[in-house]
Order: C-alpha cells, then structure tokens, then sequence
C-alpha cells in the first residue's frame, strides 16, 4: 500500500512538472501574494485563524486585491477537521474603484501519513461569494457558488522544514451549470522558525478557463507568516 501510494506520489509530481513547462508558453501575467496568519486555541478541539493577504499583479506592480479570511475549525481528530470561514475581499475591477466581496465557506481538511517523511494534505472547499450593494457604476449585483479541492503532497526534510507540491481545482456551481474556472499548481517549502512561528514560500502558477474576454494564466510568488499562540495545535 505504502508503495503504491509513493509511486502515485511520483507521478502527481511528474504530471504537475510537465504541465507547469507546457502552461509557461501561456503565461501572460505575474503576480505576488504576501500573507499574515494567526492562529489560536480555544479548547481541546476548536481553534480560530485570521489570516491577512495582499494581491499585486501586473508583474507585481498594481494592487489587485486584499482580504482578510476569520474562521472557527474543529477538529474531530488530530488529523481531520472541519472549519466555517467569513472573508472580507476588496477587489480592483477598475481604475481607482475597489468592488467590495464578501464570502462564506466551509472547509474539510484532511491529512494522510504514508511513512515518517511523506504525507499527502486534502482540503475541499465549498463557498459562496456575493457582492451586496446598489447598482454602483454599471456594476450589476454578483453572486456564485463554487467547489474548491487542493491536494498537497509533502515531502518532509527535518524537523523545521518541508517541501510541497500540490493542485487545486476550482468549479462553479449552479450558475447555469457547473463549470471548471481555475487551476492552481503549487510548488513550496516551508520552514519553522520557532513552535510558533513558519513562513511558508511558494510558487504558483493560475489558470483561469471559460472567460468571457480570454483566458489567462498569472506567474504567483507567495510567502505567508504563520504565528501561532502558545496553546495551540500541533499541525503542519
């Protein structure tokens, strides 16, 4: 079993590097994301998160967008848990006018030891985005629903640093029907500094599919801080 998951371990790697080379012919666009994460325990089982990013893009020269993401996660086991998130996301759509998104999700997380140094991270989201205000230049009320499923294979290095490769795939619901909008292709390493503070680095490369206008791709360099109180989990 270990083997067999190892081998599907490699070709997900395979696989992800190959289109990585054949979608940078497409890119047309590079963007940066700077994050800031707290997270703190409350009881046994349930913690909060409040995390803060910053959008730039234009090869990292505009400011594309902002929001700040709360949420409550439980944890049923050590390595799986559910959360109930609210995030607050100003977005540029024009020159000087920021449309103001609010967005309700809730996440599955779920975590999968193969052996001491390998391990895959599922997370599946299910959100609704809206935009609630008067008709405000030409801007029509907004609202979808979409499904959200990133699966992160990690390789761990010591005990302060991992490396990771991972995909996720975005797909709007409903309206009309359910349509396949993005992917995202990770490649990071993460370092922990401290019990209670890591930084995570990553490049990103995002394609976004059946556009109205065209499709794109964005080149993304992250780095998100992580704290954590004290009291807090034991997670990655």
């Amino acid at each position: 079993m270990v083997r067999r998951l190892k081998k599907t371990g490699i070709s997900i790697i395979l696989i992800c590097l190959v289109g990585a080379i054949h979608a940078q012919n497409r890119a047309t666009d590079m963007s940066g994301w700077l994050g800031l994460a707290i997270k703190q325990k409350i009881s046994d089982k349930l913690s909060y998160r409040i995390m803060g990013r910053v959008r730039a893009t234009e090869n990292m020269t505009l400011l594309k967008s902002y929001y700040v993401d709360a949420g409550l996660y439980y944890n049923f086991k050590p390595n799986f848990s559910i959360s109930l998130n609210y995030v607050y996301s100003p977005s540029k759509v024009s020159d000087g006018y920021f449309r103001t998104y609010h967005q309700y999700y809730t996440s599955i997380n779920n975590k999968i030891n193969i052996n001491n140094y390998w391990y895959f991270s599922n997370r599946i989201i299910f959100q609704h985005t809206s935009s609630f205000f008067i008709i405000d230049q030409g801007y029509k009320p907004y609202s979808r629903t979409d499904a959200r499923e990133k699966l992160t294979l990690n390789r761990r290095l010591t005990r302060k640093d991992r490396v990771y490769i991972a995909d996720e795939l975005m797909t709007t619901l409903f309206i009309p029907d359910v349509d396949l909008k993005r992917n995202r292709l990770y490649l990071g390493v993460n370092h922990k500094f401290t019990k209670q503070l890591s930084v995570d680095a990553f490049f990103l490369l995002q394609s976004t599919f059946n556009r109205k206008n065209s499709n794109s791709d964005l080149f993304v360099y992250g780095v998100t801080i992580n704290y954590k109180f004290r009291k807090m989990m034991d997670d990655d």
